[in-house]
């Protein structure tokens, strides 16, 4: 299987909003905990979920699926991106595991029309994010997770984003999902891939190992 992290100048701070790696001996299920984009009725919430690979991965696409309710996605379904096996005619070994968790990230923002989306108010949308940071599956504990600082909620304010930046990044969001003729829902990977996201780097090593180090913790 290839590396997840790619090479680039960015510092482990760019990374402190996700914590991903595998669990026990499972290698082709990937667990991830990442926090709520900024600015939104998802900030301060934190969202497990898992990205399973299929055994020819990076050839194929993986599937992604959330745990923790966040009026966005049905808890435990497939959610359908342009970087999943729901679109093999879209994906490309570009994509890595920590790219496809920042597209679902972003896609937190967008209309809930896809498989396995799911459309709440704002407000519910707010009252889960608050109710996740205490949320828990078997060994996974957002709030220990938080208080060992894990995700630094109290440490550090989330960077604020201009009303422009938040217009761009509108603008290029708006791209993830685009409806065909049969009003199915068709994602562009290519687009969200040039427009979105950078080149991931080796300080997502450190995230990975400090989520691996928790989890270690968990079965000492």
């Amino acid at each position: 299987m290839k590396t997840v992290s790619r090479q680039s100048s960015d510092t482990t701070e760019d990374y402190n909003y996700v914590r991903i790696g595998p669990m026990g001996r499972h290698l082709l299920r990937w667990h991830f905990s990442v926090a709520g984009p900024a600015d939104s009725e998802f900030e301060g919430g934190v969202y497990h979920g898992i990205v399973r690979l299929p055994k020819n991965y990076p050839t194929d696409p993986p599937m992604v699926q959330v745990f923790t309710p966040s009026g966005r996605f049905i808890p435990g379904h497939d959610i359908c991106l342009s970087a999943t096996a729901f679109h093999p005619e879209s994906w490309t070994p570009r994509w890595s595991i920590l790219s496809l968790i920042d597209a679902l990230r972003l896609h937190m923002l967008t209309q809930a029309n896809e498989i396995g989306g799911l459309d709440s108010k704002p407000d519910e949308r707010r009252r889960l994010a608050k109710l996740s940071r205490k949320w828990s599956m078997g060994r996974v504990e957002h709030d220990l997770m938080i208080k060992e600082g894990i995700f630094p909620f109290e440490e550090k304010e989330q960077p604020q984003v201009s009303s422009s930046q938040s217009k761009l990044d509108g603008e290029a969001l708006r791209a993830v999902l685009v409806p065909d003729q049969t009003g199915r829902q068709k994602c562009m990977a290519d687009q969200v891939v040039e427009s979105v996201f950078k080149v991931l780097t080796s300080p997502v090593r450190l995230a990975m190992v400090g989520f691996l180090v928790f989890f270690a913790i968990l079965n000492w």
